[in-house]
Formats: structure tokens, sequence, C-alpha cells
């Protein structure tokens, strides 16, 4: 069997790299896939989809940036927990090698897990798929053929991006928070071209008393960024702090959860802005209250807010004092009010049950759950969850079921 190393990576469409542990981290260096997204060279415009366990990427180097492959990526492998459950912890630090979730944060890597050890799980970021462990397997490669089905496997000059690979790559992309930042850059586009009444956008109660009452607006009264630039800078905003929350968040790792957050603070927003200021659009309320609840999980870090570094968390306060020296008190007024519904939604979530002891007094609600799932697969976007059927055979032990079923074999190689 050939080394990784010595492939030809243009007479293949995938890599997909199995079982790969501490033990054998820097045996299996996955040469067709490198590039994938940030890399030179052919492969970058081929784009070859990589499936593989995360230990592999120890040692690799992105040969345009000198940076750790995968950098800036959200990944899963193996947990920490389940290697304690399993009693191998000790021998794991005897041989010296790092486990998952501390190779992800040397490599500066995003990770994420499920939140039972044997759940079925992966994530897709771009063209990178990792599974959590061997359960995971199977929709793993589902997820693989998904991607590669995205892709035109056509040969395309160098320096040339295929349409075909813009598409993969917008479709890559976290679902909630592309969908949203799409509409909110449409409908800005429409109403300051003109093609679209700004009016069509507005939310008072009074209209709610019409028949047919207008409930459309409780959603348009979001979709409007500010004028000329503003329409880039919102829009980016909105998609950068959505994706934040959609892909590393883990009060959020279904897209149930982020859309009732939405609709949540989005109503909170509006309440508040109907008592108190009168505003009838409200973007920019609910950008900084997606800012503030995606850097809360940031302390420590760093930001940039256009040319100054601040610490992440302070983000939404600088976005708040941009809005009062660019754009007035009333718009200051209506950021307060993103920051007051974000909080109210953590405080509600997850200070007062976690310091509490009490509830989550907002639990997101089972039709969303019925709405957005499919049968038996739940979040195929970013971190699949497949639910097998119920073994009601009672074993037990550490390990997962599925570990345990013997099949026939097949020679590799």
């Amino acid at each position: 069997m050939s080394a990784a190393a010595d492939l030809d990576g243009s007479r293949y469409g995938v890599f997909y790299a199995s079982a790969a542990t501490p033990r054998c981290s820097t045996t299996l260096p996955p040469a067709p896939c490198r590039g994938s997204r940030r890399g030179s060279g052919p492969a970058r415009h081929r784009g070859l989809p990589c499936a593989t366990a995360p230990a592999i990427f120890a040692d690799l180097v992105d040969p345009a940036t000198h940076e750790p492959l995968v950098k800036g990526w959200t990944i899963t492998g193996f947990t920490s927990e389940a290697e304690t459950v399993m009693g191998i912890m000790g021998e794991l630090r005897a041989w010296g090698k790092e486990l998952v979730e501390e190779l992800a944060a040397r490599l500066g890597a995003t990770y994420k897990r499920a939140e039972g050890i044997w759940d079925d799980f992966h994530v897709v970021d771009w063209r990178l798929v990792t599974g959590q462990n061997p359960a995971s397997a199977a929709s793993t490669a589902r997820a693989v053929v998904e991607v590669f089905d995205t892709l035109a496997c056509v040969a395309i000059p160098t320096g040339i991006v295929a349409m075909s690979d813009v598409t993969s790559l917008y479709f890559s992309t976290p679902p909630v928070a592309r969908t949203v930042a799409t509409v909110v850059f449409l409908a800005s586009v429409a109403v300051y071209t003109g093609m679209l009444s700004i009016y069509g956008f507005f939310f008072h109660y009074s209209m709610l008393l019409k028949f047919p009452p207008a409930i459309h607006r409780f959603a348009t009264s979001f979709l409007i960024t500010s004028k000329d630039l503003g329409v880039l800078f919102d829009t980016y905003f909105v998609y950068t702090y959505l994706s934040q929350i959609e892909k590393s968040n883990a009060k959020f790792s279904k897209k149930e959860d982020l859309i009732w957050y939405l609709m949540f603070v989005g109503g909170v927003i509006i309440f508040v802005n109907q008592l108190f200021t009168g505003a009838v659009l409200y973007l920019h309320a609910l950008l900084i209250a997606i800012c503030y609840t995606a850097t809360q999980d940031q302390r420590g870090m760093q930001a940039h807010f256009y040319i100054v570094t601040v610490p992440a968390q302070l983000m939404p306060w600088c976005m708040l004092l941009a809005q009062l020296l660019f754009a007035g008190w009333g718009s200051f007024m209506l950021g307060l009010t993103g920051i007051f519904a974000a909080h109210l939604h953590d405080f509600l979530t997850r200070i007062y049950p976690e310091f509490g002891g009490g509830p989550n007094l907002i639990p997101t609600p089972s039709f969303l759950s019925w709405i957005v799932s499919n049968p038996r697969i739940t979040n195929t976007g970013f971190g699949t969850a497949y639910a097998p059927p119920a073994d009601s055979s009672g074993r037990g032990g550490p390990l997962p079921d599925s570990w345990r079923t013997k099949g026939p074999g097949r020679r590799l190689g």
C-alpha cells in the first residue's frame, strides 16, 4: 500500500483517512487534501474533499502560509472524556502524545463535540470532514459524499475560479448565518436601489390590528442595513457573528436552537423599542445582540474593531459607541435594547440554570425541532447527529454497541 505522501492527488476525488489516533499522528500526511481551502497549486482549484481523524494533522504545515494546516478550521475528534471512561488515559499520557482536544487548541483549530461521548457526530467545515468516534464512520462517509456531490469535477486553468467552486463555497458556510446574511443583503440592496419601498419593512404594533395583520413585519423589520457602505459592513458583521455562534457556541448545537434564539431576541427587541424608543427598524439592535452573544465565550481573546485591537468581549460596546458617534442618541438607545435582549436570553438559558440552580426558562420549542429535523438525522450542516434505532438488549459497558458489532472484514490494499 502506498503512503499518502506518495499519491498523485490529481487521480483522486476524496481523501479519507480513518482510525487516526494520537499514536499515529505523524504517519498519515493527507497530501491529496492539502490546500483544499487556503493552500496553493492545483489542489486548491480541484478542491478535493478530505475526511479524516484530526490527529494526523499534528505536524502538517500549509506551505503557502507556514502555519498549521488546520488553523482556523472547525474539527471534531475522539474526546478526552471518552479516553478516561475507557481507562486508557494513563497509557496515552505515557506515550507523550497530545489528545485531540489539546491538538486542536495548539494548532488554532476550533474543537466541537457532541453532548455524549459515544454519539454519532461529525463536523463539516468547507471540504474537511471529521468524525468524533468510530460510531460516526457511516454518517461521516455520507457527509463526504454530499460534499463531493457539490463539486464540479472538471479541470480549470490555474487562476480561474469556477462558478461551481463559488457555489460550493457558499453552501459550505453555516446555513442559518448564510441565509440571514443573504436576505439582509438582498433586501437592503432592493430598498436602496429603489426596487422596493422601505415602508414595507417598518414595524409598528398598529399594523397588526389591520386585516390582514402584517405579521411578516416581525421579520422584515430586521432586514435593512445602513446606507451606502453600511450595506456591506452590516451584512459582513451579521454573517461573521452568526457563523461564530452557529459553529462554535455550545448553546446552539442545533439549528433550531439558533433559530429560537433569533426569534426570542428579536421579539424582546421589538417589544422594548415599541415601549420606549419608537424605532421601526431593528437590524442594528440585532447585530449588537448577536455580537454580545458570540463574544461571551471569547474572554481572553483579542478582536479587531476596524483598526483598533480590543478584548473580544468589548466588541458590542465598541459597536454601540460607534453608533452613538456616527448615528446619534436614537441609534445608541436602539443598540442598548439589543444588549438587553441578548443578556436576558443568556440569563434565562445559562446564568440562572448554572448559578441559580433553576431550569432553562425558555427551552427551544419542540415544534421548531420537528420543522428543522429530518427523520433520524439532525443538524446536517455543522455536526450531523445520526440517531440509530434504540437497542433494548440491555448490553452494558463503556463502549457503544456499534463498536461490538463484527462485520465480515475486508483487506485494504
